[in-house]
């Protein structure tokens, strides 16, 4: 299911045992990882086991394993974690406390800049991916719930009746292979259509070469 979700129906992609290996050489290998975070402008200023690189996969591992809890997560990829960080091997798996820590110091733009930089990457021809040679995309837009803190009240609305604040992400995905092209997200005060118009087209064409299925 996994395979299917990342890469979409006929597509070439495989991934090896249970498939965390693969996801992660999709989404995070280590030359991805660098220029994000040299795009982002970020250097570790002390030497840790989570390193920057190995902190922006588990992040990356937990989006995709969301709901199994960061030890689950940890778990499952610290294995695999070598070469984001050839020490890692000398290292028994950390906690789920070092590692939010560690989050918290991982900018927001290193995550953003990953994100375009794979958005941007070659497209995968699969069967149903084009009509008459352009790319069918769709627009999609859901809410998510966000944590219940002053701060983020301040900046993301409170639907009425609603218990916690919300974001709204919408998204220009490719219909052919469920490829996200582009994403913004802003409060749920937002309609999609007003944040349409700030989705970015992350496919290098332009979007003359996309149809869009609104």
């Amino acid at each position: 299911m996994r395979e299917v979700v990342l890469a979409g129906p006929g597509s070439p992609v495989t991934f090896a045992g249970d498939g965390v290996g693969g996801v992660l050489a999709i989404l995070a290998n280590p030359r991805r990882v660098a220029v994000a975070l040299d795009e982002a402008g970020h250097v570790d200023v002390r030497r840790r086991v989570l390193t920057a690189p190995v902190t922006t996969a588990l992040v990356l591992g937990l989006c995709l394993f969301t709901g199994q809890g960061y030890p689950s997560v940890l778990a499952r990829l610290w294995p695999l974690l070598g070469a984001f960080n050839p020490a890692i091997w000398m290292w028994a798996t950390v906690s789920a406390s070092a590692l939010s820590q560690a989050r918290a110091r991982l900018p927001v733009a290193v995550m953003r800049r990953l994100f375009e930089g794979l958005a941007g990457a070659v497209l995968v021809e699969v069967a149903g991916l084009r009509v008459f040679g352009l790319v069918v995309t769709a627009v999609d837009g859901t809410v998510v719930d966000l944590a219940d803190t002053a701060q983020i009240r301040e900046r993301y609305a409170t639907p009425s009746g609603g218990r916690f604040p919300q974001a709204r992400v919408v998204t220009l995905v490719v219909c052919g292979t469920r490829r996200v092209l582009g994403a913004v997200l802003d409060s749920c005060a937002l309609s999609e259509q007003a944040l349409w118009d700030d989705v970015p087209d992350r496919t290098g064409n332009g979007t003359g070469e996309l149809i869009v299925l609104l």
